[in-house]
């Protein structure tokens, strides 16, 4: 496994890897986000599933696939993000993460840490705060899905955006840790260094990791990515100290 070099930005991805979106979590969102796409743009009920699919995978969201396909005019992206995070209980799926929060409060304030997301910031701010992590505080900013002007990752444009509202001039300087093997490899390709937050086992996959997971396999086969061995990898964000101790003191871990 290869060492991480000079590492001066840390970008962490939130969706899965600062938290388990969970099965009732992941279940409310796609099926709202499906439901827009049938009452507000027409799609066929039967076609929605796949289509949300589809987007996804193509353009990094749903959202940017379906500005792609129905045009911008035709969804609103504000209309959007209210339509499918209205009604979530956050509380009722995302636990408080008090060693999450230690680690993260136990940080040397010489580095930078971002949360990094192809999400809005409202759904940010909330599944933050139901974790227990504050920004600013716990964490230096919220790069969200509006702030990169609808870019996503593994876009390389999101990726050049993040560094500019992070100012941090210097792509080696910056790791992605992400439980999206794309995006880990996009941030490799970008000039980045890169940390894959891989599930232990299929039977922890929620219902969006199952779907990502097909594509992940693809990209390990492919030779895309580095060979499995030299991937920097983890099974829980709370172990990221063994990796960066640097920025996160081992000993901010509970004992």
């Amino acid at each position: 496994m290869e060492a991480l070099r000079k590492v001066r930005t840390v970008f962490l991805d939130l969706d899965d890897t600062l938290y388990s979106q969970g099965a009732g979590f992941s279940d409310e969102l796609r099926g709202n986000i499906e439901r827009f796409m049938v009452e507000r743009l027409g799609v066929r009920e039967l076609e929605a599933c796949e289509l949300r699919r589809a987007f996804f995978r193509a353009h990094g969201s749903t959202l940017s696939g379906l500005r792609h396909h129905f045009g911008g005019d035709a969804v609103d992206p504000e209309e959007f993000w209210r339509y499918i995070y209205n009604g979530i209980e956050y509380a009722a799926y995302i636990s408080p993460d008090p060693e999450l929060v230690r680690m993260l409060r136990a940080r040397d304030p010489e580095y930078r840490v971002c949360v990094f997301t192809n999400a809005h910031r409202d759904h940010a701010v909330r599944a933050l705060g139901a974790i227990g992590v504050s920004c600013p505080g716990d964490v230096d900013q919220i790069i969200d899905v509006s702030a990169m002007s609808l870019r996503c990752k593994p876009s390389p444009s999101a990726f050049a955006r993040a560094l500019e509202l992070a100012q941090e001039p210097d792509a080696s300087c910056a790791v992605l840790v992400d439980d999206q093997l794309r995006n880990v490899k996009a941030a490799l390709a970008c000039g980045w260094q890169a940390i894959w937050l891989r599930a232990p086992t299929e039977t922890h996959l929620n219902s969006v990791q199952r779907e990502a997971a097909s594509d992940d396999a693809a990209l390990l086969t492919s030779g895309s990515v580095p060979p499995n061995a030299s991937l920097l990898q983890l099974h829980d964000i709370r172990a990221l100290p063994s990796l960066l101790p640097a920025v996160f003191p081992p000993s901010s871990r509970a004992p």
